[in-house]
């Protein structure tokens, strides 16, 4: 690496020192650096949650619209804190 620190990877435990892969299940460019290298198709990494047929599957359910916006933010009230002023 250019600026001399080394990252270990594991793509059997999907695992990477930098801690990106597990955190965010998308690879990071060190997964992506080893996929080339060893000539694998880093797509298989990503996460199901990210797969195009996933997304669609949540924006499938129906939303139900409210009729105004007293109903759907359930008429919430908020006060403001009076303001001091130094003169």
């Amino acid at each position: 690496m250019p600026n001399g620190v080394e990252y270990a990877v594991d793509l059997r435990r999907r695992h990477c020192d930098c801690c990106e892969f597990q955190v965010e299940r998308v690879p990071c460019r060190h997964v992506i650096a080893c996929c080339a290298n060893q000539r694998l198709d880093w797509q298989s990494y990503v996460h199901d949650v990210y797969r195009m047929d996933q997304i669609r599957k949540v924006y499938r359910a129906r939303v139900t619209v409210a009729a105004d916006a007293h109903t759907a933010l359930g008429r919430v009230e908020v006060a403001q804190a009076p303001i001091s002023v130094g003169i």
